[in-house]
């Protein structure tokens, strides 16, 4: 007679070994730190010029912010330049920063011009009061490095909102004013000599009180002469914030909007795109981190290919550099553009960002992931802190 719990014992053996999930992979190897430089690389061939913002270090201990993000949209250290680094690794100052910082360059479409924007005062700054000051778009020649000044400092509030001031800037008795200035920021060539770019020129302020003011998103005119005309207001949804427009290969824009509305955190930010004359906006990430404090997206691209590239960081403050995430510029064909709201189904394959200590990865998911989508940086951490050991 067979012993039935040595039946029963076998028959579960085969039934873990059938049905049991495979082994989690590890990522064990040793990650190589160094950068080389691109003189020493037959594979790469740079014979271009580079534009770029130069900003001061603290070191690598203590926390400042040198560049804007969405903690903080308009304020960052002051005394960052533009850039011009050549060919043979020689460099050129094309703007100095000043007391004001240098933020946001893009090349235009014909490679002659560098579109930029100029925060005027930074040396007495605050998140929470924007200098009077504000920021203006500028663009220059790379050639006879001639400067063009495309927005200047003027409010266009709803005149019936308030009893305003005369200019909407001085202090007048029992008149309504603004005490911080115009922020004109992240300017993007569109086709037709026309320019995308975020401004609270319209005076709004977010309704949960972050940031101070709110960027939205408007088009007007290049000019090589003076200012741009004929300013337009797309961003008519952008009630919180707009952050860096990017103008995609198909005609679309893309930027990083605060998604605060209702009772929902009032720091999450995702990634929307629109087109130039302000219709059809839908979603390309959304801002569903699951975490009590959000993280964010922002900071998008788009490489040549047409992939987009778009980071992910923790909000509040910038310790950590982030992650990127790498999506299609559209969809499979036949296949949603989004996975389900519920943030384990398989159709939401997580990022991984990180391994622990025994070389298992760190993975992330979050409801109605863009489909197709990857962890572009699996070494990194999109959160808050510095990125897991490289050994």
């Amino acid at each position: 007679m067979k012993n039935p719990v040595c039946v029963c014992l076998l028959f579960s053996l085969l039934f873990v070994n059938l049905f049991s999930a495979p082994d989690e992979p590890r990522f064990l190897e040793v990650l190589d730190t160094r950068i080389p430089k691109v003189s020493e690389d037959p594979e790469v061939k740079i014979d271009y010029d580079i534009v770029y913002v130069r900003a001061d270090r603290a070191g690598d201990e203590k926390h400042k912010r040198y560049y804007t993000d969405f903690s903080q949209p308009v304020t960052m250290e002051p005394g960052a330049d533009l850039m011009l680094l050549h060919p043979d690794g020689s460099e050129e100052l094309l703007v100095d920063g000043g007391e004001g910082s240098v933020t946001d360059p893009v090349v235009s479409f014909d490679g002659e011009w560098v579109y930029y924007t100029k925060i005027h005062y930074l040396a007495k700054r605050s998140q929470w009061n924007p200098p009077a000051q504000g920021a203006d778009i500028y663009k220059i020649h790379l050639k006879t490095k001639k400067i063009v000044q495309l927005t200047d400092q003027t409010f266009t509030p709803n005149t019936g909102a308030a009893n305003w001031s005369k200019d909407y800037r001085k202090g007048e008795r029992d008149k309504t004013y603004y005490e911080y200035g115009v922020y004109n920021m992240g300017a993007y060539p569109l086709p037709g000599g026309r320019i995308v770019f975020t401004s609270n020129r319209d005076g709004f302020e977010p309704s949960q009180g972050y940031p101070a003011i709110a960027l939205q998103l408007w088009v007007m005119d290049d000019s090589d002469e003076g200012l741009g005309k004929n300013l337009h207001k797309i961003g008519h949804l952008n009630i919180a914030g707009a952050l860096h427009p990017v103008t995609l290969r198909d005609g679309r824009i893309m930027f990083s909007t605060l998604e605060s509305q209702g009772i929902r955190s009032r720091i999450s930010w995702g990634i929307w795109t629109i087109n130039p004359d302000g219709t059809n906006w839908n979603p390309m990430i959304s801002a569903f981190d699951p975490g009590g404090a959000s993280n964010g997206f922002h900071f998008q691209t788009q490489l040549s290919d047409g992939s987009i590239v778009i980071e992910e960081y923790y909000n509040q403050n910038n310790s950590g550099f982030g992650a990127y995430i790498k999506l299609p510029e559209k969809p499979p064909e036949d296949q949603p553009p989004f996975g389900p709201g519920w943030r384990k189904s398989p159709r939401n394959p997580p990022w991984r960002f990180g391994r622990h200590y025994n070389g298992k990865g760190r993975y992330y998911r979050m409801g109605f992931m863009p489909t197709g989508s990857v962890s572009m940086t699996p070494f990194a951490l999109n959160g808050e802190g510095r990125a897991d050991p490289s050994v």
